[in-house]
Order: structure tokens, then C-alpha cells, then sequence
């Protein structure tokens, strides 16, 4: 059951932010998570118990908490994109991620999901549709969908950190997605 939201008395909604790791969610052997599951035991499902206790204590208080891809591996350096994991590669894969947290949380309708923090795509195209490195949009999008058709998707612009309206008005004739919101940071 979705219910509505109900403005705060200021008329504005509390949200919160939770940067996540997709790596580290999906209990990928990276160096530095490698080194760090030889010290605590089921760190992964720690790190799922933690995120979901926090989203249950936010939500509870009709905060809307915002989940937000922000990284795939270790947290060294954002990558361009959201990446795509492959049988050989020390990352987190966005699909199986997006699918993995919209089941999760699909009925909290105050659970929000942030596809990709800040990208900065080397094209319209690979940002849209993805490429052999990188997942596209789209494909995240449709991901979500797949376990949770109303839950509100964030979708920030192709280019510039996200400092890019022009992609995003494209997205939605290029991939009409309901219950969208646009990310910009100018």
C-alpha cells in the first residue's frame, strides 16, 4: 500500500541522503574490503543490517531517505559512471545492486533511490544506455522498476557532475520513466 506524503509543518518533506557502495553491499572481494572482512566476520550483511535499520529509523519518523549509488568499489575515486560488473572485475554491478535495494525497500514508499551520484558520462548515449564499462540510465531505472514500480527514481545530469539540465529534459523523451525526479547541481 502507497500513501501519500504529508508536508511538514513548513510545507517542506524531511529527506535524508545515504551514500552507498555497491561493492560493499554486494559483498564483492575488493582490496580494501578484502582486508576488511579478514578482521570482522559477515561484514556484508552488517553493512545490509546497518542500511536497513537505518532506513527503517528514518522512515518511521516520515522522513524520506534517499539511497544513493555513489560508489561500485572501493571508495578511492568517483568514477565517471555507475559501472557494470563483469566476472573478472573487483566492482560492484549497478544492476544487480538497484535490483537488490528496490526489492529491499520496495514497500516503503518513503524509500527513494538516487541512481547515480554526480556523473560526468563521456557521451549522451553512454550515460542513457551504458556501455561495455559503464551502465546506463536506463537500464538502472528499469532495474528499479523491476521490484518496485511507484518508488520515486533520482536521475542527475549526463555531464559536469551533474551540472547538466539539457540531458535531463532529453531523458524524458528518450526514456519515459514514471515518478522521476531530476537531480542538478549547478
Amino acid at each position: 500500500m502507497y500513501g501519500f506524503l504529508l508536508p511538514a509543518p513548513n510545507g517542506v518533506q524531511p529527506t535524508l541522503r545515504l551514500t552507498l557502495n555497491a561493492g560493499y553491499y554486494l559483498d564483492v572481494s575488493t582490496p580494501n574490503w578484502q582486508a576488511n572482512r579478514a578482521k570482522f566476520p559477515n561484514l556484508a550483511e552488517q553493512y545490509k543490517s546497518l542500511i536497513a535499520a537505518i532506513v527503517a529509523d528514518v522512515t518511521s519518523r516520515g522522513i524520506v531517505m534517499i539511497l544513493d549509488l555513489h560508489w561500485n568499489d572501493d571508495v578511492t575515486e568517483q568514477e565517471e559512471m555507475a559501472l557494470k560488473g563483469s566476472g573478472t572485475a573487483n566492482t560492484g554491478d549497478s544492476l544487480t545492486f538497484w535490483r537488490a535495494i528496490s526489492a529491499r525497500f520496495a514497500n516503503n514508499p518513503l524509500v527513494w533511490y538516487e541512481l547515480y551520484n554526480e556523473p560526468h558520462a563521456p557521451s549522451y548515449d553512454v550515460w542513457l544506455n551504458g556501455n561495455n564499462r559503464f551502465e546506463g540510465m536506463k537500464a538502472m531505472a528499469a532495474a528499479v522498476r523491476e521490484s518496485n514500480i511507484k518508488g520515486m527514481i533520482l536521475v542527475a545530469g549526463a555531464f559536469s557532475f551533474a551540472y547538466d539540465a539539457d540531458s535531463l529534459v532529453q531523458f524524458t523523451r528518450d526514456a519515459p520513466v514514471d515518478r522521476v525526479l531530476f537531480v542538478f547541481h549547478p
